[in-house]
């Protein structure tokens, strides 16, 4: 099993406007890094393509009462999940992305480090939707 974890970030946004917008899939797109294409959203689901073209598509986990849950399937499967914390004051918030996904051992060799900078990217542009 691949675990990777995201440092914990402050946003300078609510934890309610955040979840929002995560909790949306045509918000949390904008938050995906530049490098995917084919990038198609369809309900509490969207897929594109990664360097290598492999497809990855993820659904919301609606169920998910902690932050927000991605599940992605395919040739990759692993679950996304994003956890956001207010600040003392309640005007900034925390967040926090985990990964967890089953790979063989080769792949999970070649992949942990562009997984790792996939959700780093996908962080620093929490920032700014």
């Amino acid at each position: 099993m691949l675990k990777l974890q995201t440092e914990k970030v402050s946003i300078n946004k609510s934890k309610e406007t955040l979840l929002s917008k995560i909790s949306d899939v045509n918000s949390f797109s904008d938050a995906i890094p530049d490098q995917v294409s084919n990038l198609k959203i369809e309900g509490d689901s969207l897929s594109f393509d990664v360097m290598g073209g492999t497809t990855i598509s993820m659904t919301k986990d609606n169920t998910y009462s902690e932050g927000v849950k991605y599940i992605a399937t395919g040739k990759l499967n692993f679950d996304l999940i994003l956890k956001v914390d207010d600040d003392e004051q309640g005007l900034s918030c925390y967040t926090q992305l985990f990964f967890e996904g089953s790979f063989n051992p080769m792949i999970e060799m070649m992949a942990k480090k562009p997984l790792s900078n996939f959700i780093e990217s996908i962080q620093n542009n929490l920032i700014n939707l």
